[in-house]
């Protein structure tokens, strides 16, 4: 069973892969503006909500925020031309952001684990493995659920499993969002778009 901050680690993963892929410009997870680079994305964790339950598992929503910042020497907008040229640009990139989620709304972020130089990879067969959390400490018995001397249930360990997401739409875009202190600068052009998407949760 993955937890509520685990779903939310592989959806801000798959944000990241889908967002970086696209633009070449970095991606972060701030709450707020950093001066790191004069453009990039940022994408916050807003909410998750039970929306289905099922026998054997559950549907849950999640929503993020995802905020671009472009960072520009002098004013934020300046002459009416110099405005329109800018505008054009963030709009250009806002469009293809909500294109391309669009086009992934149903996505599988991979979980695939590499244990370093053995290059281990696990097919469908093996999406049930588990590892152990302290593993270089741990001796291994023949039962593969004892280790040492104590037996262990299933959610002390960590399963390596790919997160697959749906249903994912664009809540809305504003080219003129609220700022908090660290983004109410006058050289900072921010555009933010709410995104959701589904996840069910199989419980155990």
């Amino acid at each position: 069973m993955l937890t509520h901050s685990e779903s939310f680690k592989d959806v801000t993963k798959g944000l990241n892969i889908l967002l970086s892929g696209e633009f070449k410009i970095p991606v972060f997870f701030d709450r707020g503006f950093n001066l790191r680079r004069s453009m990039y994305f940022s994408v916050e964790p807003v909410s998750s909500n039970l929306v289905d339950l099922r026998t054997e598992s559950q549907v849950r929503e999640y929503v993020v925020n995802i905020k671009h910042y472009w960072h520009r020497g002098g004013q934020r907008l300046g002459a009416r031309a110099n405005h329109q040229k800018i505008m054009n640009t963030v709009n250009k990139i806002i469009e293809r952001a909500k294109q391309l989620l669009t086009n992934n709304s149903s996505y599988t972020v991979d979980n695939t684990v590499d244990f370093g130089d053995w290059g281990v990879n696990f097919g469908d067969e093996n999406k049930q493995f588990v590892f152990p959390k302290f593993a270089l400490t741990t001796t291994f018995s023949q039962d593969p659920t004892v280790f040492g001397s104590a037996t262990r249930t299933s959610r002390d360990y960590v399963y390596f499993r790919d997160t697959k997401w749906f249903d994912g739409k664009i809540l809305g875009v504003d080219y003129d969002p609220p700022r908090n202190n660290t983004e109410n600068r006058s050289d900072l052009i921010m555009t933010s778009m709410g995104f959701s998407i589904l996840i069910e949760d199989v419980v155990t």
